[in-house]
């Protein structure tokens, strides 16, 4: 039975699940990023940090996981870089990975 091998590798390795990696987190965060911020007119270069702080199963949702991360803003002329906390809902669909956005705090 072939079964139990895979269901052994899979316990074995970390790649099993369906929670987003930081990666994947922020390639999806940085397009929404980008869109907000340049349909104000304002070019946006992409994060200068990403990181993922933690994922728990969403609890007032079907599926698709409430994840934490922190990214960095590149400065402004005359100011320093800015960090703020975020948070959002990953779901894995079909075309992708799914993002909402769910609020952010300055660090």
């Amino acid at each position: 039975m072939r079964l139990v091998p895979a269901l052994l590798a899979c316990a074995l390795l970390a790649g099993c699940s369906d929670e987003p990696s930081e990666s994947e987190m922020r390639s999806v965060v940085e397009a929404s990023t980008r869109r907000a911020v340049e349909s104000q007119g304002r070019p946006f270069t992409g994060f200068e940090a990403f990181r993922k702080q933690g994922c728990v199963s969403a609890k007032d949702r079907t599926d698709g996981y409430d994840c934490y991360y922190a990214a960095t803003l590149p400065p402004q002329p005359g100011q320093k870089a800015l960090t703020v906390n975020g948070k959002g809902w990953f779901q894995r669909t079909d075309g992708g990975l799914r993002f909402v956005d769910l609020g952010a705090q300055p660090r």
